[in-house]
């Protein structure tokens, strides 16, 4: 008879466990959610608008950072005579821990962006490398930037970088179906 006395408190311990979800967590609404990013420049051959944006499940980035490379892109800078100055711009992005909090949530932000005349991006599924040619002006920076952020669910943080370079962040919640809950007003590039 004890072994099953204590099979069932056991039981019940593991139940009163998971009812004390988070009282901030979207998921006791049969809600999920999603961390939306993008790091945006100007086309240096087009001057449009360019970027990349993505979108996380925020589950990734409960326990443990996650970091995105960002692509190997071109931007330019031009004087009132017409002078350019051109760069290879390295990025990348890593987010969290991440933690619930009363309408948002929390979480570190360490965005990394990196301008000189050559950039190469090794990995095991792509080699990429870019370079300025040794004639043409090249703009050089290096920039960290470190954030601990709580972000409102629907708010876009905005954080702007060298030569019009801009990482922008939001968090939204997903119904059960994942339709947003919240819009994040992130561009699509």
């Amino acid at each position: 008879m004890r072994p099953l006395i204590s099979l069932c408190a056991a039981v019940l311990l593991l139940a009163g466990c998971a009812t004390r979800l988070d009282p901030h967590d979207p998921a006791r609404a049969g809600q999920s959610v999603s961390f939306v990013n993008s790091l945006s420049w100007t086309h240096a051959l087009t001057g449009k608008p360019d970027g990349m944006r993505t979108a996380w499940p925020l589950d990734t980035m409960r326990s443990e950072p996650a970091t995105e490379p960002f692509p190997l892109t071109q931007v330019k800078q031009c004087d009132s005579a017409g002078i350019c100055r051109w760069g290879i711009v390295k990025a990348r992005r890593t987010a969290g821990p991440a933690r619930f909090v009363p309408g948002g949530v929390a979480l570190e932000i360490e965005v990394a962006v990196n301008v000189d005349r050559h950039q190469e991006m090794r990995r095991p599924e792509l080699q990429l490398a870019m370079s300025i040619p040794v004639d043409v002006s090249a703009l050089r920076s290096d920039r960290l930037v470190k954030r601990a952020l709580v972000l409102e669910y629907g708010i876009v943080h905005h954080i702007e970088l060298d030569y019009g370079i801009s990482f922008k962040a939001c968090v939204q919640r997903l119904d059960a179906a994942r339709q947003p809950v919240d819009q994040c007003a992130i561009e699509y590039y």
